[in-house]
């Protein structure tokens, strides 16, 4: 037999992110290696990713991070750690002969991103407030969210 099948996908609210989005991250990725050579700073120890990699998928934006600042590994709420590495990836991407207006786009992308969360961000939010995390809390969340 000959069977065609179409797959929809529908979602009330996006979780990932725009086209946009993702250029500002690979920029992004690029100015802060840059940034990062330059700066010679030193690699990360495993145990601060593992904690940092934790932190991120239970906390989110509210977590805390290592980073580096000042010659010293410190820990601090992901907003100020992310904003503290997102200068970092701005000053690699200057030393690369980047466009300000480009660099500024692109920051404003990252500090949208600190300051309102990802759309995966505001929707652990939105459940936390709610309780328990079910099936039908879901549900209702993200129809008021989608509403909203």
């Amino acid at each position: 037999t000959n069977v065609r099948q179409i797959v929809l996908e529908f979602r009330q609210m996006a979780v990932h992110p725009s086209a946009e989005e993702d250029y500002a991250m690979i920029l992004f990725a690029i100015g802060h290696t840059m940034g990062t050579f330059l700066e010679k700073r030193p690699l990360q120890p495993w145990q601060f990713l593992t904690e940092n990699r934790i932190s991120a998928f239970k906390c989110g934006i509210r977590g805390h991070m290592w980073y580096y600042r000042r010659n010293a590994w410190i820990k601090d709420t992901a907003c100020d750690a992310l904003e503290s590495e997102c200068n970092i990836a701005v000053r690699g991407l200057q030393s690369l002969c980047g466009e300000d207006s480009i660099i500024g786009e692109v920051y404003e992308t990252w500090r949208k991103r600190l300051l309102d969360g990802t759309p995966s961000d505001k929707l652990s939010s939105a459940l936390l407030v709610t309780g328990p995390i079910t099936t039908d809390t879901l549900r209702s969340t993200i129809l008021n969210r989608s509403q909203a």
